[in-house]
């Protein structure tokens, strides 16, 4: 039987639709092949981005480590140079063996022009030779150039891994007269490089600019000692465009696939030293290791297409969101604090600022004072616990409108909002001290009560803060971190203002400071520092009792250099040690010529600076020094910083403050009652004066309290037998004061002011001055 027109109609109008259907699934699934592929190709820029600021982050972290390494090794060279005359194994040997303890040397090398290398090490404590040392950065060092060599794995390191560093050694004459080198053991430098970052699977290394490996973490890639040896694919990205952008010391990210046919994304920045870079390694699928869901949905999609089209669609698109924000996470999270990282921060800071217009914000970087001595102590879990917990602190005090991230280590930077400038200082710093100071008060407090930390003196945290106000909204973000990071690096004094703010008058500082150091060794060496005295009169008899003897810098270019200007600089980078050494020397030595030409002798003091309680042989030093001069140790008198005492936890400076008195030196105390004085000092330690400040004598004739403060004092040192110096003494009527105060010795610009030995003889010694 015929079809009927119904029927054929019918069967028309369903391969019609059918046909439709048809259309238009295949349009939604070349749709959904569109967007999809949009979307994996917008992720796989996202997802470069992001390791390339990752690795970039990780290259300007090695990049600080390396140069205070090498800082480190300049300051040993100097040393070597100024003691050594004359280079030969015996003192090449004898220098090594003094500096082996010093910091975190593993190995101690130093290398004759000819290549020939003495090594000590501290594994066994025996010098050894190498008759032709080949190293490339020993070359590089040996041609008057500080030199990164690289990491490598030694088992019987503490950490395992040391880092090798050369530098130039320099006579005066400008001549490379050698190079020393050290192996360094440090974790620092391997958790920097061996990010456990992407799960675990991204590998980081240390090459040159030839694709050499400097350093080279375990990747399965391969085992070659040059990058470009490896078998691989180089995709888009040709090889020698690769090698073009490392010689013209460029960033970049680039696609390859290895012979096993996987792929791989790898990333390199720039780090500077041994024209090194980092480069970093990650599997293209766990860099975008939801990418083969996504796929397995489109299978899904193909498969379902009639029954489950939309609802695959807003699968993918679900999915892109989720495998979007794993991947932020993963290059934007801080592993201490959960929150964001540094690079996060830049990125956020600059859209804050760019979108702002009339509001305020500041920069500031706020950091631990003592945190390293914590983490030397108790370790690196219990200190992030720590960590985290001072970030929850900042976090839930910044205003509306703030960010905040972990910077490094217990180091913190703050994007802050703020009405007007005195809210920084004045509300919020003092409120976060407050909360800071009092959760680590609690968490010390819980930590001593623990079995094993019973007897351990932990000290409490102190947060200190640089401060740069933001003028230019569009001026670099990094530069704006490193001006704030310097303010807080140049705080006097934390225990009276932890905080600092940035103006042009700290970077011209910076720039002063810096000169200052290029030419103290020089300085040193050439004798432009000299010693000038400024007496110490007996106030009841009115006859000199003594001096102190006070540096001066007396520039070539420059003329004299007032010591505010320069000590402090030198405290920091501490070339204080060789300086106030110099200056031992030259009382000595003022000393021991009016000893032998039978002239009046008297005690002359000098300044010790807390740095000498680091070194184990100070009084050995002193002792030699005087049996070198032939002065009697009593005239020789150490005057000690008060702080340095108040702030000895482990009782080291009293120790040696202790053999000092036994070896027959006399030991002052100086700046008494600046802030830091306890009773428990005067009575526990072997002083023979006490410094009054010279703000007590200042400030006396308008605070009677002051007046009634240095009788106390007086009184009190009378019953413990101690002598008390009254210093800045300007005028008549406060050397009556402190003489009917019972004071002993008076020194000031009354007296006289600081001046040269033979000023000094001429106007003291000579006429036999009373006054």
């Amino acid at each position: 039987m015929a079809k009927s027109n119904i029927d054929t109609n019918k069967d028309l109008l369903i391969k019609k639709m059918q046909k439709t259907v048809a259309y238009i699934s295949l349009f939604l699934l070349l749709s959904a092949l569109v967007f999809v592929f949009l979307s994996l190709k917008k992720e796989y820029a996202a997802a470069r981005m992001n390791l390339l600021h990752s690795v970039m982050q990780t290259a300007s972290n090695m990049r600080e480590h390396i140069k205070n390494e090498i800082f480190g090794l300049k300051v040993l060279s100097s040393e070597f140079t100024s003691k050594n005359t004359a280079i030969n194994d015996a003192e090449v040997s004898k220098f090594l063996s003094q500096n082996l303890q010093k910091d975190n040397y593993y190995r101690l090398f130093f290398a004759y022009p000819d290549r020939k290398t003495v090594i000590l090490s501290k594994k066994d404590g025996k010098v050894s030779y190498e008759k032709e040392n080949d190293s490339k950065c020993l070359t590089s060092a040996l041609s008057g150039n500080p030199c990164f060599a690289g990491t490598t794995e030694e088992n019987d390191a503490e950490s395992k891994y040391v880092n090798t560093y050369y530098v130039p050694v320099v006579n005066a004459a400008g001549e490379v007269t050698g190079a020393i080198g050290a192996d360094i053991d440090t974790d620092v430098f391997k958790r920097i490089l061996f990010l456990n970052s992407y799960n675990g699977q991204a590998y980081s290394h240390v090459i040159d600019s030839d694709g050499n490996y400097i350093i080279k973490s375990q990747s399965p890639i391969n085992s070659y000692i040059n990058f470009f040896d490896a078998k691989i694919n180089y995709l888009k990205n040709s090889r020698e465009k690769i090698q073009d952008s490392l010689k013209s010391e460029n960033s970049g990210t680039f696609l390859f696939k290895v012979k096993d046919g996987k792929f791989y994304v790898g990333a390199f920045a720039f780090i500077g030293n041994n024209n090194s870079f980092v480069l970093t390694d990650v599997p293209l699928d766990v860099l975008m290791f939801h990418s083969n869901i996504l796929l397995g949905g489109l299978a899904a999609i193909f498969l379902t297409i009639w029954v489950l089209m939309l609802a695959l669609l807003r699968y993918s698109n679900s999915l892109y969101r989720k495998n979007e924000y794993v991947i932020y996470n993963a290059a934007f999270n801080d592993e201490i604090t959960e929150g964001y990282n540094k690079t996060k921060f830049l990125l956020d800071a600059q859209d804050i600022l760019v979108q702002s217009k009339d509001d305020n914000y500041a920069l500031i970087s706020v950091d631990i004072a003592n945190f390293k001595a914590l983490n030397e102590l108790l370790g690196y879990q219990f200190s992030n616990k720590i960590i985290k917990g001072i970030y929850t602190i900042i976090q839930r005090n910044l205003s509306k409108g703030s960010i905040m991230a972990r910077d490094f280590s217990s180091t913190f930077v703050i994007l802050y909002k703020y009405a007007s400038e005195n809210q920084i200082p004045k509300t919020f710093l003092p409120k976060l001290t407050y909360e800071i100071e009092k959760y680590n008060e609690d968490v010390m407090n819980r930590l001593q009560e623990e079995k094993g930390n019973e007897n351990k003196k932990i000290s409490r945290l102190n947060p200190v803060y640089g401060i740069y106000l933001i003028e230019d909204k569009n001026s670099d973000l990094v530069q704006m971190c490193e001006n704030a990071s310097f303010a807080k690096r140049n705080i006097k004094n934390a225990n009276t203002q932890n905080y600092q703010f940035y103006d042009d008058g700290l970077k011209e500082k910076l720039q002063q400071d810096k000169s200052l150091e290029e030419e103290m060794i020089a300085a040193l060496e050439n004798k432009q520092f000299r010693i000038f005295l400024q007496p110490k009169i007996d106030i009841v008899s009115m006859k000199i009792a003594g001096a102190e003897a006070l540096v001066r810098w007396f520039h070539s270019t420059r003329g004299i250099i007032p010591p505010r200007e320069f000590l402090t600089v030198f405290e920091k980078n501490g070339f204080i040690t060789k300086l106030d050494k110099y200056v031992w020397q030259q009382a000595c030595n003022f000393i021991s010529i009016r000893q032998v030409a039978g002239e009046t002798i008297f005690p002359v003091s000098v300044n010790v600076s807390p740095l000498h309680f680091n070194n184990d042989g100070l009084v050995d030093e002193l002792l030699a020094l005087t049996d070198k001069y032939r002065v009697d140790p009593k005239y020789i008198g150490l005057e000690i910083e008060e702080k340095c005492i108040a702030e000895d936890k482990n009782n080291r400076v009293k120790e040696v403050i202790t053999k000092l008195k036994e070896a027959g030196f006399t030991i002052s105390l100086d700046n008494f009652g600046t802030g830091f004085s306890s009773v428990n000092i005067l009575k526990t330690l072997p002083i023979d004066e006490l410094k009054l400040d010279r703000t007590f004598i200042s400030t006396m004739s308008k605070d009677e309290k002051n007046q009634v403060l240095i009788n106390s004092i007086v009184e009190m040192a009378k019953q413990l037998d101690i002598k008390i110096v009254a210093e800045g003494i300007e005028t008549p009527e406060q050397a009556e004061f402190i003489k009917q105060a019972g004071c002993n010795i008076a020194q000031g610009f009354l007296f006289g002011r600081p001046m040269d030995e033979n000023n000094f003889i001429r106007t003291f010694l000579s006429n036999k001055k009373e006054y």
